[in-house]
């Protein structure tokens, strides 16, 4: 327990490190913030469309379609005659009749999702159906269109909100950077910082001493991990739900216009969950990959830039893949995994529709284990070279 407190004060003791910290955390607001002000505040409009979904929230009803398509009605009427007044009215919801039409005429193509998405699905089903039967039963079409029929069948949105919130949520990924940034910094110096002050000759010569430092090391570096990670997500879903009013978590995730060919089912709090046990098991692999540099340099600025070079490499790969399949495969798109789930994402694996994201998480924990090995028997081993020298003496 000494050990792990004192290599935990270690890292969280620099100035440097508490500071980094504090700076992501006021950039990530500041971003979120500045994404705010883009999409909601400079709309004029948007309190008065607050007003009106607050009014006709919640489960759709009968009562609530008829209001909402009679009033856009007569909006689009007297829009279209230019007849509607310019003046400001207080018994509209945004002052003035033109304004209503705008939000009106966006608050129905939202009902309108919402209230047909079953309907929208039907084409779908009808071709799954029909090659379900086209193709022999042991094929790989055949699967696909049995999978197809049981991921789509019998869905529908029972309530409506407004989404726009969500929409915004899972779009962001600037604090994906700041994280992976924020891990590059304290965890590509663990090990290289030792054999740089000639620390390390030291613990190599205590019998217990370096295979215990190993294990405290690596163990404190996957808290980290993990604890950055849950930090800037909380801060991130707080944030937005206090600037955009997230509501309608327990709608299904399929509610969102961008999601609507998911082949989750679940729930938007559900993805949400989802989201972030994506993000550390993303952000365990760049753990493991920068403490693998660390462990191979005996200085901490050649460790820092070899991981900074791979995570430079990892961001092009994705940004610049010539097909999603490629861009799918790289660690980075665990901070990105709205890819995964706003479509049908399937991959052909011995004739079987498979999830995407099953076989990029089988790739990232296969790498993640090979590097934590590697770092493991390379500290073994230059233990044993150092006793093994002190034997020649």
């Amino acid at each position: 327990m000494t050990i792990f407190l004192y290599e935990f004060r270690k890292i969280f003791t620099k100035k440097s490190a508490i500071l980094i910290f504090i700076l992501f955390l006021m950039l990530d607001a500041v971003k979120m913030i500045t994404v705010y002000q883009e999409r909601i505040a400079v709309d004029p409009v948007y309190s008065g469309k607050e007003k009106l979904i607050d009014e006709i929230k919640g489960p759709i009803t009968h009562e609530k379609l008829v209001f909402v398509i009679e009033r856009k009605q007569e909006l689009d009427k007297i829009v279209s005659d230019q007849t509607y007044s310019t003046e400001y009215d207080e018994n509209t919801y945004t002052g003035y009749q033109f304004g209503d039409w705008n939000i009106f005429r966006e608050v129905y193509q939202s009902l309108d999702y919402a209230y047909h998405y079953s309907d929208s699905l039907q084409s779908v089903l009808k071709k799954a159906e029909e090659n379900k039967y086209l193709y022999p039963s042991d094929s790989y079409e055949s699967r696909c269109s049995e999978k197809i029929l049981n991921t789509y069948q019998g869905r529908k949105i029972p309530s409506f909100y407004d989404t726009y919130g969500y929409e915004s949520y899972f779009s962001y990924d600037f604090s994906g950077l700041l994280i992976l940034l924020f891990l590059l910094f304290v965890l590509s110096s663990l090990f290289s910082e030792e054999k740089e002050s000639k620390m390390d000759s030291l613990i190599n010569s205590s019998p217990v001493g370096k295979k215990a430092t190993i294990k405290v090391k690596l163990c404190v570096a996957v808290i980290i991990t993990v604890f950055i990670v849950l930090i800037f997500c909380i801060f991130d879903f707080l944030l937005f739900s206090f600037l955009f009013g997230l509501e309608g978590g327990l709608n299904p995730l399929y509610s969102l216009p961008s999601f609507s060919y998911t082949a989750f089912s679940g729930s938007i709090l559900s993805y949400c969950g989802i989201s972030l046990i994506l993000k550390v098991i993303g952000g365990l692999f760049f753990c493991f990959l920068f403490l693998l540099f660390s462990v191979f340099f005996s200085r901490n600025l050649p460790s820092f830039l070899c991981g900074f070079s791979a995570f430079i490499f990892m961001i092009l790969w994705y940004d610049f893949s010539p097909n999603d399949g490629c861009r799918y495969f790289s660690p980075i798109s665990l901070f990105v995994s709205r890819l995964f789930f706003q479509g049908y994402s399937q991959t052909a694996v011995f004739g079987f529709p498979i999830n995407t994201i099953i076989l990029v998480l089988s790739e990232v924990l296969i790498l993640s284990a090979i590097f934590f090995f590697i770092i493991y028997r390379s500290q073994n081993r230059n233990q044993f070279l150092l006793r093994r020298g002190d034997l020649n003496k």
